[in-house]
């Protein structure tokens, strides 16, 4: 079978600190990493990804939308959050890659591999290909900064996708709510200065009249 060359989506993910668990309790790191399989295998399935193979307490998957390797994502995590303790964390790249025998190959996949390395327990990391793909698409996303990723030749621009957007639109919502009194307050302000000042003017202008 020859090899061919593709525009996807390439999710990764891995249970952070998986080495020091396997130290401490290897029974229950081995079950948290069947947890992680058993949540996230479906959902691949469900998003129309391609579960590509496992690697150790890591999983890599392939989809042909950025839009649904991240909403994969973001139900993962949400599924996981209990689960595996807050544990799992997900890089996400959109980019040219090799498939040839059913494996995946290119700097597109090493990409999506060390975003992942860099991102927080729990959370999903996404490269700024990523990020053009699902404009639009109501999810928002945090920069994180140029990072400068191992075996990567240039800096890659990360972002953290924003889970909770009540908090955002609930803090927007509060200010619009204060915003009347906020704007009388600084009426009164204003208000008051002006009557120090015209006091203080009258003050200065004051005469004594002599009488004859």
């Amino acid at each position: 079978m020859g090899s061919t060359r593709r525009l996807v989506a390439i999710l990764f993910s891995d249970l952070v600190g998986y080495t020091a668990l396997m130290g401490e309790n290897e029974s229950a790191t081995l079950d948290l990493i069947r947890s992680s399989i058993r949540i996230q295998q479906p959902l691949v399935k469900k998003h129309h990804g391609v579960w590509l193979k496992e690697m150790g307490d890591g999983v890599m998957a392939q989809f042909h939308s950025a839009l649904d390797a991240v909403n994969c994502a973001i139900e993962i995590q949400e599924a996981a959050s209990n689960e595996l303790n807050g544990k799992l964390r997900i890089g996400i790249h959109l980019g040219d890659v090799t498939i040839e025998n059913n494996e995946v190959y290119g700097d597109g996949v090493n990409v999506a591999s060390r975003i992942e390395s860099t991102a927080d327990p729990g959370s999903i990391y996404i490269s700024e290909a990523v990020l053009g793909a699902i404009k639009g698409s109501g999810i928002h996303a945090k920069f994180q900064g140029d990072k400068h990723l191992k075996n990567v030749d240039r800096p890659i621009r990360v972002y953290k996708i924003v889970k909770d957007e009540k908090l955002v639109a609930g803090s927007k919502s509060v200010y619009r709510k204060n915003l009347p009194w906020v704007a009388l307050l600084l009426l009164v302000i204003v208000f008051s200065v002006w009557k120090l000042v015209s006091s203080k003017s009258n003050k200065s202008h004051s005469t004594i009249a002599v009488l004859p």
